[in-house]
């Protein structure tokens, strides 16, 4: 939604409302995620709400929000030193070419945006840098230029999303901006091989070798989540539930004393095994052990087609020092990569 002051804070306290009736119904959470957009576009009004959070749940003990390289340079910005544990930055690319594909020249130059991620990176126990490859003449010298700037940042942590082009996206402008399927893994490819010094946490999520990242990839970690806001989704039991899309009917919903919830899409036992296989592989982690005493059920035997077709892709092989873990390769992680952004798309 484009930023309108009034809508905005109409939002914030629809939001704290609905968190209010989490908390009535019994909720309790040890991680929050602030998310997507410009959460910090209001900050008296993030603040105020990460203090509800802090209030409500008690046993909170990781927060993680998003923002933009402009916010980053407010004066304002350090008030929520203390408040957010994790903080992630939505850069893209330092490349000039790509900021002004993407339209994020806004923002600043790729120059302008570096300086103010090092200048601020420690207010935090951990930054996060968001960086995006996938673009049509995104070439492997600008992707390898954009890592190595990275490596002199050294943030503690670094998320690399391919472009994820949605179904309602024209398709004149989804054969402008995204890059073919080879050219997607080549670059893929050269982003592993400049990002040797981090430790890869998930498919595209990096962390500093020997730190304690403080990742916050709650759909991999919890089996069940809870979602609030406009646009959110829940995964609990059987079922996936939306919030409803709509900033007007979000707020007729709360100020009616509903939830945001307007979809439930409920799910058979086979495609949740098939939802965290591909959790599994897209963390790189692949435990029979999970499956067995949380799902109740014999990997390979209740996968057997899924299973078969990712040995014979390359994507997995057996630990030999566990018979309980699977090695996600290489393959593997392009597979996981690839699969999640079909997922989120």
């Amino acid at each position: 939604f484009l930023f309108k002051e009034y809508k905005a804070r109409e939002y914030f306290k629809n939001l704290r409302a609905e968190m209010q009736m989490a908390k009535d119904l019994g909720y309790d959470f040890q991680s929050v995620y602030v998310g997507g957009g410009t959460t910090t576009i209001l900050q008296d009004e993030l603040i105020q709400t990460l203090e509800l959070a802090r209030k409500l749940f008690p046993h909170i003990r990781e927060i993680s929000c998003e923002t933009d390289p402009k916010e980053i340079a407010s004066p304002l910005f350090k008030n929520l030193q203390g408040l957010v544990d994790r903080m992630s930055i939505g850069v893209q690319s330092f490349d000039d070419s790509i900021l002004k594909l993407t339209d994020r020249t806004k923002f600043g130059t790729g120059a302008e945006v570096y300086d103010r991620i090092a200048a601020c990176q420690d207010l935090f126990p951990t930054c996060n840098v968001d960086m995006m490859f996938g673009f049509r003449g995104q070439s492997l010298d600008m992707i390898a230029r954009d890592m190595e700037l990275i490596r002199q940042l050294n943030p503690k942590q670094v998320t690399t999303y391919p472009l994820m082009v949605t179904s309602e996206t024209r398709k004149s402008v989804k054969g402008m901006i995204a890059a073919e399927g080879q050219e997607l893994s080549e670059q893929y490819n050269t982003i592993l091989g400049t990002l040797q010094h981090y430790r890869q946490l998930t498919s595209w999520t990096f962390g500093r070798t020997g730190d304690n990242e403080g990742i916050d990839e709650y759909v991999i970690d919890h089996d069940e989540y809870l979602g609030i806001g406009s646009g959110a989704f829940s995964f609990l039991g059987d079922s996936l539930y939306v919030n409803t899309f709509s900033l007007a009917r979000y707020g007729q919903r709360i100020q009616s004393g509903q939830m945001g919830t307007e979809r439930r899409r409920e799910f058979t036992k086979h495609q949740i095994l098939q939802y965290r296989l591909m959790l599994s592989i897209f963390a790189g982690r692949l435990s029979r052990k999970y499956f067995r005493e949380v799902q109740g059920v014999n990997l390979d035997t209740a996968l057997l087609k899924e299973m078969l077709g990712l040995r014979l892709a390359g994507a997995i092989r057996q630990d030999p020092t566990d018979p309980d873990k699977l090695t996600v390769t290489t393959v593997g992680k392009f597979l996981g990569l690839v699969m999640m952004k079909a997922f989120y798309s």
